[in-house]
């Protein structure tokens, strides 16, 4: 299976990115951009980070918008169900997950487990991508499906997660 991973670093050697068992890590801007609101290049992959659901709701019937982020994981079943009727990826941060503040971390597992649940009992796509700011908060594959196995994923649906990425590009 190839895995694939997002990061906000301006570029990730070859050699690295087999290392840590990606077939591709993606640089935010160069191959995908992020953008909290429908202001974009419309010549490239977006992804679409807001906590304003009318955004959010807009931004999964664009043609570019491969996904959307929901800032704070929070749990809204009209965009998860938007989500999955146009093909639409939500991803979930790694880097969250993981942040040294602990309260901040407990709420964010939380809410990231909840929407999870919803999200794959209807059938949306769900991604876990680290968005890493330079090599230090990169994870490997294998901490990526162990990640993944704290929200609610099994093994098999660990291993898709880290490959929707690459289809929808």
């Amino acid at each position: 299976m190839n895995y694939f991973d997002l990061v906000e670093m301006k570029s990730v050697d070859r050699a690295l990115t087999s290392r840590l068992g990606y077939k591709k890590i993606l640089n935010l801007g160069t191959d995908v951009i992020v953008a909290s609101d429908l202001k974009f290049d419309r010549n490239k992959k977006v992804i679409v980070k807001s906590s304003d659901k009318g955004v959010l709701s807009r931004a999964l019937t664009e043609r570019r918008v491969i996904g959307i982020i929901i800032e704070d994981n929070e749990l809204v079943k009209k965009i998860l169900d938007e989500a999955k009727e146009d093909s639409k990826i939500v991803f979930l941060v790694a880097s969250e997950l993981t942040s040294e503040n602990r309260e901040r971390r407990l709420r964010v597992w939380y809410r990231a487990r909840n929407l999870f649940k919803f999200a794959k009992n209807i059938g949306t796509k769900i991604s876990l991508v680290t968005l890493a700011k330079d090599k230090n908060y990169l994870l490997s594959a294998n901490q990526m499906m162990e990640i993944s196995k704290f929200v609610g994923a099994d093994l098999a649906y660990s291993k898709e997660m880290l490959g929707f990425l690459g289809g929808a590009l």
